[in-house]
């Protein structure tokens, strides 16, 4: 048969899907030929290969089925199937890179997860091949064993397991390809030819499995043994043409023309290389992918729209990589490499066709490009939309290729990112809110077309894409991958890695504030809210949460919905319990209830939280009423709501004043209130209510008393009720510079805004370093919390890092210092030099310069706080002497060139490094490093001026 002809079988598009996955057996030569070609009965074989196939029974050993192909247990009975291909047409002595046994395999049972193992046959006493007729697993012929050993049957014949196949993937009463690497054994059937005694799949039980036969009466599915072996290849497929490949951002995008052919067996090879690609050395290019035919068509797009019109605005069906582009063109294929870290550079490009396992590694030209210049970068994603009134926008993100799972939902999606009528890119930043759709939803239902933020007046909106309910988590990283185990895989925050890259360009790309950025979202929406913003605390000012799950696995133990058996495929059952890339097992990852309360010491954002008491579908039983006590006990700064309606509630709320919800207000860089057994609160166990929504607190945002003071020495904030007095238990959370150390001792101070007697205490600091000030009484004129530590109670600072850690005795190296506890007005000495240009950053760095040193050597770097306490780093900093050098060599590496240029004006006019030697910044001799030095070198490097004087 033509390999550009279409197979009778819609069966064998499995095999594209196997390819992708599969890593060749040999390692493929740097010059020579080579062709796949395929043995057997199948419609798609070259060679008929007189094959030979029968099941025997290992319990019933006179046993032979001709008329099936089965291996496994069928009601007691172990059947085992044997599969032979004569490879006389296999040139002798031939190098054989691989060799595949490829079986169209169909299920008797439930899914297995298990796998089915491949052993070669041998004939170690010279019996000969056995019959098709007469062969059972006592003989291989009438009145022939299998070998002279022990009693002589197939056991005693059987030679090493080759591979074996992932049956789990061919669920009950289906279809599938299944495929067994067995170059090993085609190895030894070219050295020694008699040698070829077929192939042993081996009983296995509780399954049972039923290949199709050489002589089956649809041809295209039956038995297949594919080789790929050294020598010309004169029916080699067309080559793909006008490849073309572009970098920019980290990422390059390889499009080509595919072949003609309805053939569905046909896929591309994506190579790369550091010099161009040929015949001669496609062996040492690097194989990047295998890509399947009408890889530019955008499935997720088009296919996976459960929401309808509104799934997404773009109408898009192939992908665009251009911003503003057009549609790629049917009929052209799409790579996109994301450049490695060790890997940047100019690199060459190839892509071949591969038809039916056979790929033209001979023809190069068209289907070439280089060299292409690449640099790691972080990844920009592509502007593919743009709504009518221009505040509203479309981007893909594609992801790295080679750190994810493809095989489940490819690597691509969409997002939406929408900005108010009132943005401006150069006024005031804006504020950012997250929507995390909920089950069903998608990225494109919030845009309303109007207003590019949609409900959130003043800020960004952005909407990622959840469409096939990872719970805004992940997957597997087997998920899809028929060729693996999907217990053996981990359960991969993909999701949470999207989310991520997409806030880094909203960042990065609007005019935005990075401290007012809040994430929203209801259901399964709300769910992503708690487990992805909650864990961000670095990102995140604020979190709004309808309906969470806030235990995943014990939902539906209470009679609601069970939303286990949604993520089964996904994230594996309860009793695998999973593993994640983060430390811990799924389920204990979206186990937030326990989370809060075990990581005390971690800074979440300020949450509000509804539940609904009448929801069925994230039951209060499970996910609700236990959620409000376990973020009390962990010390967080939120407020709950929690009331009568049922999962179908619209209840977007801010159930705190201080809460702007849809303003995008909330700070991140502001401390905020942990408050706990408040008095004015209701009990979620038994009442409706709310926890914590009847006391607000002054802040930037909701300024009644001003903004919190944060400073190292001093803490206040002010607190007012909605009506009445209560009493509340507050946790300050998110310092900014107050220190407070684990076990020292702090005075509070409860100051009646209004006026009046004053009430104070003294709390320890527990061992996660929280302060807890109890019953503090709160009226609704206000009343201002005061803390300051006891005197001699604050900690001495610790100096842990110097970056950099060398420099010169001449002084004037930038330093980063690290560590703990820094005053404002703290001083620095290294080697008993005072540091100049000295800041303190925060109570964990500082910034300075060295001073200048007479010796060189090794030196401690000492802290110094206002109170006299101080830190040392032993040994941290080492002077080196400083070198004769040359002169206007400002940067240190033994030349003058315009890097010296640059080097100096950053020194004297950005705060740089000062020049690496005592004349290095001296260009002109006089003494000293100037602006003078500049014009010097400007004049010598491009005017041809006098060249700088010796040192």
């Amino acid at each position: 048969m033509s390999r550009l002809q279409s197979p009778t079988s819609k069966n064998r598009r499995f095999w594209l899907a196997v390819s992708a996955g599969i890593v060749f057996a040999g390692a493929l030569p740097a010059g020579a030929s080579q062709i796949t070609e395929r043995w057997g009965a199948s419609s798609t074989a070259e060679y008929a290969a007189t094959p030979r196939n029968i099941s025997v029974l290992d319990n019933y050993p006179t046993y032979n089925d001709q008329s099936q192909l089965l291996f496994g247990e069928n009601n007691g009975a172990h059947k085992w199937a044997l599969i032979y291909f004569s490879t006389a047409n296999l040139p002798t002595n031939t190098v054989v890179y691989s060799a595949r046994l490829k079986l169209s395999v169909y299920s008797y049972s439930d899914q297995w997860d298990g796998s089915e193992p491949v052993r070669q046959i041998s004939d170690p006493n010279g019996l000969g091949l056995w019959s098709q007729t007469e062969a059972t697993f006592g003989n291989r012929r009438s009145g022939v064993k299998w070998s002279l050993s022990g009693n002589g049957d197939l056991n005693t014949a059987l030679g090493r397991e080759l591979d074996s196949a992932y049956m789990y993937y061919v669920p009950q009463w289906h279809t599938l390809w299944r495929e067994w690497d067995v170059t090993e054994a085609v190895k030894d059937w070219v050295a020694t030819p008699t040698s070829n005694q077929g192939l042993a799949l081996p009983y296995i039980a509780n399954a049972l499995y039923k290949a199709a036969r050489h002589d089956d009466a649809d041809a295209s599915i039956r038995p297949i043994l594919e080789i790929t072996y050294e020598g010309a290849n004169p029916n080699r497929p067309a080559q793909p043409t006008n490849v073309t490949a572009s970098h920019r951002s980290g990422q390059t995008f390889i499009t080509w023309e595919e072949i003609a052919s309805s053939n569905p067996e046909v896929s591309y090879r994506v190579y790369r290389h550091t010099a161009a690609i040929t015949s001669g050395n496609i062996g040492q290019a690097t194989l990047l992918a295998d890509v399947p035919t009408s890889s530019s068509y955008y499935k997720r797009e088009v296919e996976m729209c459960e929401g309808g019109s509104d799934c997404s605005p773009t109408g898009q069906t192939r992908f665009i990589i251009e911003d503003d582009g057009t549609e790629l063109a049917a009929g052209t294929g799409l790579f996109v490499y994301t450049v490695q870290n060790q890997s940047s550079g100019n690199y060459h490009y190839a892509v071949t066709s591969v038809v039916e396992g056979n790929e033209n590694r001979d023809d190069f030209g068209g289907n070439t490009d280089g060299p292409i210049n690449e640099i790691k970068a972080t990844p920009r994603p592509v502007r593919v939309w743009t709504s009518p009134t221009n505040n509203g926008w479309v981007y893909t993100q594609f992801m790295d290729y080679h750190n994810w799972n493809y095989h489940f939902e490819g690597y691509a999606y969409n997002f939406y990112v929408g900005v108010p009528s009132s943005y401006s890119a150069t006024g005031a930043p804006v504020g950012v809110a997250m929507m995390l759709h909920a089950w069903g939803g998608s990225y494109g239902s919030y845009w309303a077309g109007g207003d590019g933020s949609s409900y959130w007046h003043g800020g960004v909106l952005v909407t990622p894409d959840d469409r096939t309910k990872t719970w805004w988590f992940g997957f597997n990283e087997y998920t899809g991958n028929i060729e693996k185990r999907f217990a053996d895989g981990r359960v991969i925050d993909y999701t949470h890695q999207r989310l991520d890259a997409i806030l880094e360009f909203v960042l990065s790309e609007l005019n935005v504030d990075p401290d007012r950025v809040q994430i929203h979202g209801g259901s399964m929406g709300g769910s992503g809210s708690v487990n992805y913003g909650l864990r961000r605390g670095d990102r995140f000012s604020a979190v709004y949460s309808e309906s969470a799950m806030t235990d995943f696995a014990t939902s539906g133990d209470a009679g609601g919905t069970d939303w286990v058996g949604d993520v089964i495929d996904t994230w594996g059952t309860l009793a695998q319990d999973l593993s994640t890339n983060l430390g811990v097992t799924i389920w204990q990852w979206y186990n937030l209830q326990d989370w809060v309360q075990q990581n005390r010491a971690a800074e979440l954002p300020w949450l509000s939280d509804h539940h609904g008491k009448a929801d069925d579908v994230i039951d209060w039983d499970t996910q609700g009423v236990q959620w409000s006590p376990a973020l009390e006990t962990g010390r967080r700064p939120f407020a709950s709501e929690f009331d009568n309606t049922d999962h179908g509630c619209a209840c977007i709320r801010a159930v705190s004043p201080d809460v702007d919800i849809f303003g995008v207000t909330f700070r991140r860089d502001e401390s905020i209130p942990a408050m706990t057994n408040a008095s004015s609160s209701q009990d979620p166990a038994t009442q409706y209510g709310c926890r914590n929504c009847a006391i607000e607190w002054s802040a930037s945002w909701h300024n009644f008393a001003g903004a919190p003071v944060d400073t190292a020495t001093r803490y206040e904030m002010v607190f007012r009720t909605t009506g009445g007095t209560a009493t509340v238990n507050i946790t300050p959370r998110r310092l900014q510079s107050f220190i407070v150390q684990a076990g020292a001792s702090y005075q509070w101070t409860n100051q009646p805004v209004g006026g009046g007697s004053e009430s104070s205490g003294v709390v320890v600091a527990d061992a996660d370093a929280l302060i807890l000030v109890p019953g503090f009484s709160v009226t609704s004129t206000g009343n201002r919390l005061v803390l300051v530590p006891l005197s001699g109670s604050l900690p001495a600072p610790s100096v842990t890092k110097i970056e950099p850690a060398t420099g010169p005795t001449t002084g004037g190296t930038g330093v980063t210092i690290t560590g703990t506890n820094f005053l404002s007005g703290a001083t620095v000495t290294i080697g008993g030099t005072a540091a100049t240009d000295l800041q303190v950053v925060n109570k964990t760095a500082i910034t300075a310069k060295t001073g200048t040193v007479t010796t060189a050597g090794a030196v401690d770097v000492v802290v110094t706080n206002p109170d006299a306490k101080s830190g040392t780093l032993a040994g941290g900093f080492t002077y080196t002497s400083a070198p004769a050098g040359v002169r206007g060599d400002a940067n240190g590496d033994s030349a003058v060139t315009v890097s010296d240029v640059f080097f100096l004006i950053n020194y004297l006019f950005a705060g740089g490094m000062a020049p690496s030697t005592s004349c290095g910044g001296d260009a002109n001799g006089d003494g000293s490093a100037t602006v003078s030095d500049v014009f010097f070198l400007i004049n010598y490097l491009f005017a041809g001026g006098g060249a700088p004087g010796v040192c």
